[in-house]
């Protein structure tokens, strides 16, 4: 009796059962029915004292497992769904999901037009509905699933509008579909007018942003061109995969160099990346030569620059949310591999311009890491994520840019010189006899042909045995020298100075010029030589011999000119008190040493008319 009532009481445990999961399945449809009705958030007032709403708290989001659903569900079912305030530091993995959101507006009277702004940009697919007067869905949308010409209103990120009525509250249905990377970022309402000063802001920055980039780029190209140095070519190309890199990472590509092409623009800010990290640790190593030290550690950066290109095409063709987490960490380690190639140079003392280098690529190294953490979805979209890199390669540029110039000038130095010794003096680097002979025969051709007054000035040091006897053979090229550094700032840019021989030098003063003013240049040339210099031996000065000769002259050609300045030079003694001869001056007299000593002591050259 006892058995057969167990059997009666288990054949009805099933049945008990399934009551028990079915109240369940209802006590929790009907908590989630009341935490959803507690979540409800009041109609948002759009109130012309506001520029500008943030959506934070003021709107419920819902994950929708697969992208299914109409609004007409939503809205039929909407108390039914564990709807949740939206909130800026929250990040959402879409993959084949979708991300709800709905908000009121409050009826208002007809005033200024809204917009709802998402600060988003490569979004794939942006929905917004809501019922008009007549009871019907409109829909707008906007993302990479179209071209930004057939957005709402065209621009850097999605941005829809919103309108509210006079007799009644609007609800909007908002659907996002964003897959590989997790989705953040501020949502706001903005009037038309903030929206377009602020739009008029960001256009203005940017510009000058992509200019500052464009003019890199030219100085690269000008600069291959101009010291055939492939480091500017390789630089201009990395500089140019970065620019358009970033186009694509902020949306002006797709709003300006690809507005009809949305197959392009959904695939260039996943594609262009690697491609960048590429051609960056492409240059470094070129730049650096990382052969030079350690063979495998070339064939390494060689296998990461062919790996970062090969995922750019996997990218393209078969793109997945694994894939372009690997791109994210492999570009994470091309950054590394910078950074250790730039402080392997650095460490060995052997590349002075290591230092420069270093700060050049910080600024970006530094910044690119949040964007790359956003990637990962270590950070929430914020300011840093969007324009990290922005702001690092606006720094990087011109740091760079400047660093190629320096080396490639100090590369090619020897090779200037060389060219330079056919027109320059090798000691001073004052122009030579056979440049001064040309200046010198135009200078008189033009002096006769316009009227007017030219002058050579021949200038030698008096003292220049004394100073060798006293302090070796070392102490005449010091002097020289350093008579080149005064002569050389005495004169004008349009003037010549030169060295014809050991102790002579020549300048080449350029007409219309009187010659009272001819006279005072003399006489600061003597001067400037008494002044002491730790370049000659303490106690001594330079004593300046120097003649005169204003053009036209009497002589036939340049060189009887030039050897009739030097006689006149050579024929001054060192006890002689006039220092200063003249040649074809219409007066004779000139200053006298003590005179000389109480003349001002300028660089700038007097007023010739």
């Amino acid at each position: 009796m006892y058995g057969g009532a167990d059997n009666r009481g288990m054949q009805h445990l099933p049945a008990m059962t399934s009551l028990l999961r079915q109240w369940l399945i209802g006590a929790c449809w009907l908590l989630l029915a009341c935490a959803a009705a507690g979540q409800e958030r009041a109609p948002i007032v759009l109130d012309s004292s506001d520029e500008s709403i943030v959506l934070t708290d003021r709107a419920l989001f819902w994950i929708e497992d697969g992208q299914a659903l109409t609004p007409q569900d939503l809205a039929s079912r909407r108390t039914g769904l564990p709807w949740w305030p939206l909130k800026d530091d929250s990040q959402y993995a879409l993959n084949g999901k979708a991300f709800w959101l709905t908000f009121e507006i409050a009826p208002a009277a007809p005033g200024n037009r809204w917009f709802l702004e998402l600060a988003v940009s490569g979004l794939d697919r942006v929905s917004l509905w809501h019922i008009d007067r007549l009871g019907r869905w409109q829909l707008q949308e906007a993302g990479d699933i179209r071209a930004v010409s057939d957005w709402p209103l065209p621009g850097r990120f999605p941005t829809l509008v919103v309108q509210p009525r006079e007799d009644a509250p609007v609800r909007y249905w908002l659907r996002i579909e964003h897959a590989r990377v997790t989705m953040s970022g501020a949502m706001r309402l903005i009037a038309e007018r903030p929206l377009a000063v602020h739009r008029d802001r960001e256009q203005f920055l940017l510009g000058a942003h992509f200019g500052l980039l464009l003019l890199v780029l030219m100085g690269a190209l000008m600069g291959a061109s101009l010291w055939n140095d492939r480091n500017f070519v390789v630089y201009a190309v990395y500089v140019a995969i970065l620019g358009l890199t970033q186009a694509a990472l902020l949306g002006v590509g797709a709003q300006y160099l690809w507005p009809d092409w949305p197959a392009w623009a959904r695939s260039a800010t996943f594609v262009l990346p690697p491609l960048a990290s590429a051609a960056g640790l492409w240059f470094v190593r070129t730049v650096t030569e990382p052969r030079r030290y350690y063979e495998a550690l070339d064939r390494l950066v060689w296998i990461a620059i062919v790996s970062l290109s090969g995922m750019a095409m996997v990218e393209a063709v078969i793109p997945s949310a694994a894939s372009y987490q690997i791109v994210s960490l492999s570009i994470l380690a091309s950054m590394g591999l910078i950074v250790g190639l730039i402080a392997l140079i650095w460490a060995r003392g052997e590349d002075p311009g290591a230092p420069l280098l270093a700060l050049g690529i910080a600024p970006v190294v530094v910044f690119a890491l949040f964007p790359i953490a956003r990637t990962l979805g270590l950070l929430p979209s914020g300011f840093l994520t969007r324009y990290g890199l922005t702001i690092g390669s606006a720094l990087e540029a011109p740091l760079l840019l400047y660093a190629l110039v320096i080396r490639a000038q100090r590369r090619t130095e020897g090779q200037w010189r060389a060219k330079a010794l056919v027109t320059t003096d090798a000691l001073t680097g004052l122009a030579n006899r056979q440049t001064l002979r040309l200046r010198l025969e135009s200078a008189i051709r033009r002096a006769e042909r316009q009227g007017h007054f030219a002058a050579l000035i021949g200038v030698g040091i008096g003292n220049l045995d004394t100073l060798v006897k006293e302090n070796g053979s070392d102490a005449s090229d010091r002097a020289q020298v350093l008579a080149a550094s005064r002569l050389r700032r005495i004169i004008g840019d349009v003037d010549l100075a030169a060295r014809a021989d050991t102790n002579l030098f020549f300048l080449l003063l350029e007409g219309p010029i009187r010659e009272d003013a001819v006279r005072e240049i003399a006489t600061r040339i003597v001067v400037k030589g008494l002044a002491p210099s730790p370049l000659i031996a303490s106690g001594h000065t330079l004593r300046f011999h120097v003649a005169v000769q204003m053009l036209p002259a009497a002589e036939p050609n340049a060189d009887a000119v030039l050897d009739g300045v030097a006689s006149e030079i050579r024929a001054i003694r060192i006890e002689d008190r006039k220092v200063i001869r003249h040649r074809g001056l219409s007066t004779a007299p000139w200053s006298t040493p003590a005179m000389m000593d109480s003349s001002p002591s300028v660089d700038t050259p007097p007023t010739r008319q």
